[in-house]
């Protein structure tokens, strides 16, 4: 009797261990899968239902109430009891290569000493003979590192150190030679005597170096794997103009684990024409279905506040100029009729009131709100622009995290009045209702949502700052019926907290990190069965 119960038993475990087996293989293909048990959050209807989820390839297939579903025939079956389920978080403003770049290559955000900055640069030219770093900041650096210190230390090869915000940087003397810079001199306040190159003049010397396309594969992956980490599974970025687009994919079948939706970047009519002509033919190129190109692009209207070059209506203290505006009225209006003639959403960087104004001029004649054109940034604004927006249908995307970033700065060179009057206007824009998304821009700022969701709740509640991040930033690719909701049809991109996010502490949010992130249907991040990214 025991020798037959025995037996038994080892049936039962090669039995339960073949099963194992079975289902872990089963598991990565993620073909079918019904995840049971878990609350799902409805963002739309800002409430939890309790439905298990079915999972055909990379699509849900069928919600129905707990304990009702039959598992079909070969079905891995996910009991997550307890947990709680989110549609993918959609960051609508990143630079997925400079965030990945953060991470692969040495940064200079908050490096806080001048010794620190030369022992980095002295250790870089041990192992490559250029250096392209970004991320300095003289509010925490003490100093500006200009030509004159990059001169005095034994670099022979060119040095290129771009500010945190992008849109600032300083070269050595022998990047100056190299790159024939002194053509750039007094645009936009560049001083190459002093070794700064400023925003449209910058953008004139980033076409100048040369591009390595191994070196951006590695930093665009890299950047997907570090939003997927935190429940990030789309982005819409800036990383390219046409022509590095263009030479980026030609021999590169790139494969990302998030889904990138890219913001071509534009600098005039002529840049335009040509991006019109070619994109079809670009975006054929590229193998991964992760990848979209085709349909935005970013144009430039100003910089940055704490670089001093928004362009505001009131002179910056310290400078007592108002900052830079890339483009007259007329151009920009231009740049926006050919794109609504072919059909492209146009994303227009604006931080300052006075680059605001000459946006919504540009739209007057021709908003054409069907392609959900967008203001990315709006950092400040009055009460008659945000009536304006509102009127015109144009969208937003706003990162809440520079609100308290910039604080320290802005305080500092700008008018208190003018401040209070129309700086960070986040909280006006949800008093309007505007349509608007969350965004990081990273890497200017961490890549974390949930940190910029912390930062947030200074302006809205936290179920609007999700809303935002989500279903807002899926509409604004116009991809609102397949992304930004766990339904039925939709793309099972999703991520799982043990927590119910919206009755967590701010401080357990801000060190919140998902516990599975779902992407396309498979298990990215998670347990030992999970696709390791």
């Amino acid at each position: 009797m025991i020798g037959v119960v025995y037996i038994s038993f080892l049936i039962i475990i090669f039995v339960l261990k073949s099963y194992v087996n079975y289902i872990t293989i089963f598991h990565e293909k993620g073909d079918i899968m019904l995840i049971c048990g878990a609350q799902l959050y409805n963002p739309v209807t800002m409430h939890y239902d309790n439905f298990d989820v079915r999972i055909q390839k990379n699509t849900i297939s069928d919600l129905q109430p707990w304990e009702q579903s039959t598992p079909e025939e070969n079905e891995t079956i996910l009991p997550l009891h307890g947990a709680f389920l989110y549609p993918g978080f959609i960051d609508s403003h990143c630079h997925l290569m400079g965030t990945g770049e953060k991470y692969l290559s040495p940064s200079l955000l908050g490096i806080r000493s001048e010794q620190t900055l030369k022992q980095i640069l002295q250790n870089q030219l041990c192992l490559q003979q250029s250096i392209v770093l970004r991320g300095w900041d003289e509010e925490k650096l003490g100093f500006v590192p200009n030509r004159h210190f990059l001169d005095a230390l034994p670099l022979e090869y060119p040095v290129v150190l771009v500010r945190k915000c992008g849109h600032i940087a300083t070269v050595n003397t022998v990047a100056v030679q190299l790159l024939h810079l002194y053509t750039l001199d007094g645009i936009d306040g560049t001083s190459i005597k002093e070794g700064v190159v400023r925003e449209t003049a910058l953008v004139k010397m980033k076409k100048m170096l040369p591009q390595n396309v191994s070196l951006e594969s590695n930093y665009i992956v890299e950047g997907a794997k570090r939003f997927l980490r935190h429940g990030v599974t789309s982005v819409h970025s800036e990383d390219w103009n046409p022509s590095r687009l263009e030479c980026f994919f030609q021999s590169n079948p790139l494969h990302i684990p998030c889904r990138l939706f890219e913001k071509v970047s534009i600098q005039n009519i002529e840049e335009l024409t040509y991006w019109i002509q070619h994109k079809s033919e670009i975006q054929h190129k590229i193998a991964s279905s992760f990848i979209h190109t085709d349909r935005m692009i970013k144009i430039y209207m100003d910089g940055s506040v704490c670089g001093e070059t928004a362009y505001l209506s009131t002179p910056y203290l310290k400078s007592h100029q108002n900052g830079v505006c890339y483009h007259s009225v007329e151009t920009l209006r231009q740049m926006i009729l050919l794109a609504n003639q072919n059909n492209l959403q146009v994303c227009i960087h604006t931080i300052g009131d006075k680059a605001l104004e000459n946006v919504l001029k540009s739209f007057a004649a021709n908003p054409f709100s069907f392609l959900r054109h967008r203001i990315i940034h709006a950092q400040f604004a009055s009460r008659k622009q945000i009536l304006d927006i509102q009127d015109k249908q144009l969208e937003l995307s706003i990162q809440p995290c520079f609100y308290r970033a910039d604080l320290e700065t802005v305080t500092k060179i700008l008018d208190p009045f003018y401040l209070q009057d129309n700086g960070y206007p986040f909280k006006s824009y949800v008093e309007h209702d505007l349509l608007f998304s969350l965004s990081t821009d990273s890497p200017v700022e961490s890549e974390n949502p949930f940190h910029n969701i912390a930062y947030a709740e200074e302006f809205m509640s936290r179920k609007k700052a999700f809303y935002a991040y989500t279903v807002a930033g899926a509409r604004q690719v116009f991809q609102e019926k397949v992304l930004g909701m766990i339904a039925v049809g939709y793309t099972a991109d999703f991520f799982v907290l043990n927590k119910d996010l919206f009755k967590m502490t701010k401080k357990e949010l801000v060190s919140t990190i998902p516990n599975k992130v779902f992407l396309d249907g498979k298990e990215m991040i998670g347990d030992i069965h999970a696709k390791t990214i």
